[in-house]
């Protein structure tokens, strides 16, 4: 924690603030008094503070969305609520939202020093928790990505790296590896239908089967589903394109797969990464795997035996995503000829 710590005070009434300020800053805290929760949520932005102090007297649900919000961020702010009385409402909404209490008044400055102490401590130790999870994640992370880049660096080909990355990775792959077959199948047979050279299509075929497999390196948990997601997950997820980039660097013969690889993930109206490319600017075999992933990502949510939801989930997805996300023009061609060949 800062050598003086900073707490943001909340409350409507002007003679509370300048109170409750006083008393804070006598006790050796850094005092921001607001208001409003909008003016808190700018301030919590730009300042970091370590604690809230939240009046909920009138149960407010602006204040209790504000806590929340406070408490949802990657380090978390401490929150104490003062109230004019006891009610169960108010202790009701401090436990649901993990607040560290509800401080009645306060009816002098030790009883609110005292509650902020208790909740600058509480999110010391939530941040250390974090600390640590973080820590387990990217090293899990870097583990299974020098894994990745080593059989990058030994295989000639994307279907030599999939095959090794399958044994290699049993238990965390094989809906995402099913999904990977599925997506080549589909952008081969597009890229196909639109005459393009043998060469192209390998790095198409390629490409696509490479496309995800940047997420191999997040924890089995992760991938199977029996863990939250949580912030240090999410930023190892939404960097799995990078990793894989990162890996194909390693490998000269796959020079031309990467150049396919790298503009995957972006948007026909310019809102994708890594670059922002839009338009004609994307290659067009990436456009072809975007809208191959596309249609089978919008699939996995209705049982492998209905093959006509299945059919319809895709339909529906591309068709919403033409000129967004997906080639309108691509998307019309995509669903003329592919549906047999992505069932």
């Amino acid at each position: 924690m800062h050598h003086r710590p900073t707490v943001l005070l909340v409350h409507e009434d002007i003679d509370a603030r300048l109170r409750f300020g006083n008393w804070l800053s006598a006790g050796g805290y850094r005092c921001l008094t607001v208001d409003d929760s909008a003016s808190a949520l700018r301030f919590a932005g730009r300042t970091s503070p370590d604690v809230a102090v939240i009046d909920i007297s009138r149960h407010d649900r602006d204040k209790l969305w504000l806590a929340s919000r406070l408490r949802d961020r990657a380090t978390p702010i401490g929150v104490v609520f003062t109230s004019g009385s006891t009610s169960y409402e108010d202790r009701d909404a401090a436990l649901r939202l993990g607040v560290s209490g509800v401080v009645v008044g306060p009816r002098g400055p030790e009883d609110l020093l005292d509650a902020v102490q208790r909740a600058a401590t509480q999110r010391d130790v939530e941040e250390a928790r974090a600390l640590d999870v973080r820590q387990g994640v990217m090293g899990i992370v870097a583990g299974r990505h020098a894994a990745f880049q080593r059989i990058v660096a030994a295989s000639p080909s994307a279907a030599d790296i999939f095959a090794a990355v399958r044994d290699t990775f049993r238990r965390g792959q094989p809906a995402l590896l099913a999904h990977s077959v599925r997506v080549t199948r589909a952008a081969v047979a597009l890229a196909r239908a639109h005459h393009l050279s043998p060469s192209v299509v390998a790095d198409v075929q390629g490409a696509a089967l490479l496309h995800d497999l940047g997420k191999l390196s997040l924890p089995e948990a992760v991938l199977l589903g029996d863990s939250p997601v949580g912030d240090a997950e999410m930023e190892a997820l939404l960097d799995h394109h990078s990793r894989t980039l990162d890996a194909l660097t390693r490998q000269p013969a796959l020079a031309g797969v990467a150049a396919v690889l790298e503009s995957v993930f972006e948007w026909w109206d310019g809102r994708g990464y890594p670059v922002g490319l839009s338009g004609r600017d994307i290659p067009f075999a990436a456009r072809i795997i975007a809208a191959a992933d596309a249609f089978d990502a919008a699939r996995v949510h209705y049982p492998a035996h209905d093959t006509w939801a299945h059919r319809e989930a895709g339909r529906a997805a591309i068709a919403h995503g033409a000129g967004s996300r997906l080639d309108p023009d691509l998307v019309r061609v995509y669903l003329h000829v592919l549906d047999g060949s992505c069932s």
